[in-house]
């Protein structure tokens, strides 16, 4: 073998093999980039072109050119040392940069789906913000489009406050007042098909002064306006709760129903900054604004529900779809010819029930009126069972809500507060009673049959327009 080649140049260890190169030739070095002539150089020619020298061998120059000439290859080549697979002649291209491949890529894929996973998520809470607040911004104005309202917070004095929002069970926000201990919110509730009936507008004011007051002394204002709509106006006093506050709180609750949503604002404060609150309670009311997102919103109600005699052919209509009838009605009474229960049902989650029954009595005939006849059997039952013997007839007007559907046909109903010797087992009575063929043993006969409807006296608010629109409905089957 021939003795290998080492590269020219003293600070490159690179090694040609002489024998796959022929005499002559003008050969690059692979790993520093040099340029030179193996063995003695080739004559060159005469006559060269214009524009074109003699390329003269690494040898043959001067060693000050040598220098320069090694300078000038390293500063414009800067090829990469490579393996002397083939030889190149002068001019030849250099050759292509080849891609290696990273043994630790940079995981592109991995930070775009990071960045669409942050994407996502900023736009979700951009949402969710929206909702809670939304349309707010500089504005101050925020839009509710979901409740149909709109509020303008104030910029001096209040300040938005999720814990008062808390406090005053307001779905929408909660105001506090920067000085002096004063308290506001805003509820919404959605009751879909329906307004909220006047009863259910009461019960959200007294549900959220139970929870502020240990006792309190309500005046209700009727027929006052409230974001250009009816509503009902609250004034309260009373010794307020650890969670309110101590001492005596003040404060005003407006409630009204529009399009489908029940609305309450609640505002209290220390008596002692009773004026203040007064003074700027009429300000805060004006800054709620009803939109127009339901004016195609209409009501509509359930359908009526027919309650038919299991003895005798009677009717009887639940405007409410709540009664649910007893299976044994000889439980209530021997001579019960059916029993209907039912719950007075909240929109909201309470901590009681208050229950009413309806007992549909089967009892013999006499010349008496059926409504006499009807009463002297209960007057017997109430004394003997309850010790309640005290009926007082009641002429004010009724309380609570009629049911959203139901009828009335007109049938007189008798309205009493029947009391006894402990108050707690007072009831309400509502009756009315019919004169009805019947079918007996002995064949058909009249019969009267009278409905008894009651509920515990402390829950006349709830039940009082229901039961005498039960009590107002029986009649024979036909009719």
């Amino acid at each position: 073998m021939a003795t290998a080649l080492k590269c020219p140049n003293p600070s490159c260890t690179f090694l040609f093999d002489p024998t796959q190169v022929p005499v002559g030739a003008i050969l690059s070095c692979p790993q520093c980039a040099m340029r030179f002539t193996l063995g003695p150089p080739p004559t060159p020619p005469q006559h060269l072109p214009v524009g074109l020298e003699a390329t003269r061998s690494f040898d043959a120059m001067p060693p000050v050119e040598q220098t320069l000439a090694q300078s000038s290859t390293a500063a414009t080549e800067q090829r990469p040392a490579e393996m002397p697979t083939e030889q190149k002649a002068e001019r030849t291209p250099p050759r292509k940069r080849q891609q290696r491949e990273n043994p630790n890529p940079f995981p592109w894929g991995t930070l775009i789906g990071i960045m669409a996973v942050a994407a996502t998520a900023t736009a979700v809470g951009a949402y969710l913000l929206l909702q809670v607040n939304p349309g707010g911004g500089s504005s101050g104005v925020s839009r509710y489009e979901d409740r149909n309202v709109s509020y303008r917070f104030p910029t001096a004095n209040w300040e938005t406050d999720d814990e008062t929002r808390s406090l005053l069970s307001g779905n929408l926000f909660g105001l506090r007042r920067t000085e002096g201990g004063a308290f506001a919110a805003l509820e919404a509730r959605d009751f879909k098909t329906r307004n909220p009936q006047p009863g259910e507008l009461k019960e959200g004011v007294r549900s959220r002064l139970k929870s502020l007051f240990d006792d309190y002394d309500p005046t209700e204002v009727d027929d006052v306006t409230w974001a250009g709509q009816r509503a009902t106006r609250t004034i309260i006093r009373g010794s307020a709760t650890p969670k309110l506050g101590a001492g005596v709180y003040v404060g005003e609750v407006y409630a009204m129903g529009h399009k489908g949503v029940g609305y309450w604002f609640v505002a209290v404060a220390p008596e002692s900054q009773a004026a203040t609150l007064a003074a700027e309670l009429p300000d805060l009311l004006d800054r709620m604004t009803i939109l127009t997102q339901r004016e195609n919103w209409k009501e509509s109600t359930t359908g009526t529900n027919t309650l038919v005699g299991r003895e005798a052919d009677y009717r009887l209509s639940d405007g409410d779809g709540w009664w649910k009838t007893l299976s044994d009605p000889h439980f209530e009474d021997t001579n019960a010819d059916q029993v209907f229960d039912a719950e007075f049902r909240f929109r909201t989650k309470v901590d009681f029930k208050p229950k009413a029954r309806v007992t549909v009595l089967n009892l013999p005939a006499t010349s008496d009126e059926p409504i006499t006849v009807l009463r002297g059997y209960l007057k017997e039952q109430y004394q003997k069972q309850f010790d309640l013997k005290n009926w007082a007839e009641l002429s004010e007007p009724p309380l609570g809500d009629w049911p959203s559907s139901g009828e009335q046909r007109g049938v007189a109903t008798f309205r009493y507060k029947v009391t006894g010797t402990d108050a707690n087992t007072a009831k309400l009575v509502i009756l009315s009673a019919i004169k009805l063929d019947v079918t007996t043993k002995n064949g058909r006969e009249p019969r009267i049959i009278g409905a008894h409807a009651t509920c515990a006296w402390e829950h006349q608010q709830y039940w009082e327009k229901r039961l005498i629109q039960m009590a107002t409905s029986l009649r024979a089957a036909g009719m």
